[in-house]
């Protein structure tokens, strides 16, 4: 019944927006809507979330002592990774490749903040305790609206573990985190190139190894994490905004 309403309504509609150009070609394919029927409109970061500068984000560490004990600004690294703690992602990948880098003398040490909350968050806390990680320290973090884009700033890199069900949409999470102009690791999906280019902004993995591996290339080769870095935020300079206006003019949605 559902299908059946979608179809018919899309088939209908003048215009129909959608988030990437793979649920584009999907209403084309399955709904039979005309392409001159469908725009595509990117999802874009809010204005909140923003590149700090590095007096920006000592300032925002020194005010959450609390996320930050025991943190070397000046050469430890953060990860922050966001999610709902449901079996929608799998975190298991994360702690696996935690587990490889805690084991290597050479990387440096890494603060990973993992944001929201859900039904199998006490799960997770305790496969990190049984991990028994040393130089990697692993804290749960629920933030408030005005704290987590700030909070997210710090970060050197963010990880996004969603793999779409449908395979044709695109994480929020890693659209906030290029607004912050940080680089993202993400596990890839067939529409994930619409908004992560590999090498460019962030890196595309499939399992525990690539995300290992892709940590170490980043906190080892400087050069190569400058690029990456770069390349998030050229993208954090892409807002709502000018979007809208590129597609519809000055019409207001």
């Amino acid at each position: 019944i559902s299908r059946i309403y979608e179809k018919l309504l899309a088939s209908f509609a003048d215009i129909n927006l959608t988030v990437t150009d793979a649920m584009r070609k999907f209403l084309q394919k399955q709904c039979g809507v005309e392409k001159k029927r469908i725009i595509v409109l990117y999802d874009k970061a809010a204005e909140q979330f923003k590149p700090l500068t590095i007096d920006e984000r000592q300032d925002v560490i020194s005010k959450h002592p609390n996320l930050f004990a025991n943190f070397d600004a000046s050469t430890d690294k953060v990860l922050i990774s966001s999610t709902s703690f449901t079996p929608d992602e799998d975190f298991n990948i994360l702690i696996d490749a935690l587990k490889k880098y805690d084991t290597q003398s050479t990387l440096p040490k890494l603060k990973v903040i993992i944001t929201g909350k859900g039904p199998m968050k006490n799960e997770f806390l305790q496969k990190v305790q049984d991990a028994d990680l040393k130089k990697v320290d692993v804290l749960i973090a629920w933030l408030t609206a005005e704290d987590y884009p700030k909070i997210l700033a710090t970060a050197d890199v963010g990880v996004s573990l969603h793999t779409s069900s449908s395979g044709i949409d695109l994480p929020m999470k890693v659209v906030d985190m290029f607004g912050c102009g940080v680089p993202v690791i993400a596990l890839g999906f067939p529409a994930l190139p619409e908004l992560v280019t590999e090498g460019v902004n962030g890196l595309s993995v499939k399992d525990s190894n690539e995300m290992f591996n892709s940590l170490e290339k980043l906190f080892k080769d400087e050069s190569y994490f400058e690029t990456l870095k770069k390349g998030a935020v050229l993208k954090s300079s892409d807002r709502w905004n000018p979007n809208w206006k590129s597609k519809f003019g000055d019409r207001l949605p």
